[in-house]
């Protein structure tokens, strides 16, 4: 059975960074370059860290996102 893994990268014009994967075998990929980036190169990183990093995994969990709109200082958009 072939199995297939989507991973989301940042290419920042000298490397490829992305989360560190487990495959323990050779297998073939498939590298695909967008034109434009959906959020900031900075944003796409700390997206890829938060994915990665099991140190930001208590974000996943609704009992400890605490803060909400209501306590911005100051909203940017």
């Amino acid at each position: 059975m072939n199995r297939l893994l989507s991973v989301e990268a940042v290419f920042d014009g000298e490397k490829i960074k992305m989360p560190v994967i487990s495959i323990h075998r050779p297998c073939k990929v498939i590298i695909t370059f967008l034109e434009v980036p959906s959020q900031s190169e900075d944003e796409e990183i700390f997206d890829i860290l938060l994915r990665s990093d099991p140190a930001f995994d208590f974000l996943k969990s609704e009992q400890e996102d605490i803060y909400t709109d209501d306590d911005l200082i100051e909203r940017f958009e």
